[in-house]
């Protein structure tokens, strides 16, 4: 009775998580219009915010052309939207798994491929984040109103709680099923997809906006200082730095495993 009673409280743990990663995915909208109805403003953090083409979370960098009108929509194409909407949906699975005692699915959704590939999603975003923060790349909006504050209180559940969210569920879900150190190139794959197609979806399709700047060829190239503009090597620029990125998310997939083999055997020799 207790087992059950346990798996109850866990099941609706997950669905609180699931519930409040999709209001603040609500508030993407709700903040967006009110920030637009105040007409915007500049972030403390150098990148601005301009009236009718405001984003809430404020991450976006100002477009390449003037042309291009942000929709909130766009908030979506950012690697941090994408990896806690996965969460969300993922701790929602779990939770009505649990609740409803639905082994077979329970154990389908908690395989640690799936676990640790979220986990390791969700730490990079973090990490990166927090790198941003300490360089002073990112900021926080002023707390002066009720919009500002729930954008930030958005971006450090986003940024700050579901990271570590993420890397407790892999090494503390109760699971002695154990990964593979090879099975880090399977975590690739969303991450890679994602940076292909957002690729090509500034360069070719919209031509004018990029979730992150690495994505656009033009400032990586100015950053870099190279020069008269070449097309071709300022891609094949953006695509050798996704590749060290890629390296660097492998290696962070192994950490992640390794801390959840540790974790499993330990609870094996007991």
């Amino acid at each position: 009775m207790k087992s059950k009673k346990k798996q109850i409280i866990f099941g609706v743990l997950f669905i609180v998580l699931a519930i409040l990663v999709f209001l603040f995915f609500y508030s993407e909208f709700y903040t967006a219009s009110g920030i637009k109805k105040i007409g915007g403003v500049k972030k403390n953090g150098g990148v601005s915010q301009f009236k009718n083409n405001n984003v809430s979370g404020g991450t976006a960098v100002k477009s390449t052309t003037k042309k291009f009108k942000f929709s909130t929509w766009n908030n979506f194409c950012f690697l941090t939207q994408i990896s806690n909407g996965l969460l969300g949906l993922w701790a929602l699975i779990v939770g009505i798994s649990k609740i409803f005692n639905l082994k077979k699915l329970e154990k389908k959704v908690i395989h640690p491929l799936i676990v640790c590939s979220l986990s390791t999603l969700l730490f990079f975003v973090g990490i990166v984040v927090f790198g941003s923060f300490v360089s002073g790349v990112y900021r926080l909006q002023v707390w002066t109103n009720k919009y500002f504050v729930i954008s930030n209180l958005r971006d450090l559940f986003y940024h700050i709680v579901t990271p570590i969210i993420g890397v407790l569920i892999a090494v503390f879900l109760n699971d002695d099923r154990k990964l593979k150190y090879k099975n880090s190139i399977l975590f690739l794959i969303l991450p890679l997809t994602y940076s292909i197609v957002t690729f090509i979806r500034g360069k070719f399709i919209l031509k004018t906006w990029y979730p992150y700047f690495i994505f656009d060829s033009h400032k990586v190239w100015n950053i870099f200082k190279l020069g008269n503009y070449n097309q071709t090597l300022a891609c094949l620029l953006v695509l050798f730095l996704m590749g060290l990125i890629a390296v660097f998310y492998f290696f962070l997939g192994e950490l992640v495993i390794k801390i959840r083999n540790s974790r499993v055997d330990k609870l094996s020799a007991q």
